[in-house]
């Protein structure tokens, strides 16, 4: 008998989180988190991952940032901007 979560890439829901900065840099990064099984747990979990960076960038204090970008992205796109970036 096969489990229905034996992949575990569909068990996750994956996000990309860009931070555009002031002097026209950006920073990338990637967020895991659990899949939600409806559209309001979808939104509710995007919106709590938004909340988790603005506090995490409260606490370091960064500062010169003017812009947050929060998309959810495919399991495939978390590691191509690596390869792109080298």
């Amino acid at each position: 008998m096969t489990s229905v979560r034996n992949d575990r890439m569909t068990a996750y829901a994956f996000y990309r989180v860009e931070l555009d900065r002031a002097d026209g840099t950006t920073a990338v990064e990637f967020r895991k988190r659990r899949k939600a099984t409806t559209a309001k747990g979808m939104s509710r979990q995007h919106d709590n991952v938004v909340n988790s960076v603005i506090e995490e960038i409260r606490y370091y204090k960064i500062e010169g940032w003017k812009r947050l970008t929060v998309t959810r992205v495919p399991a495939s796109e978390v590691t191509a901007p690596y390869a792109r970036l080298g």
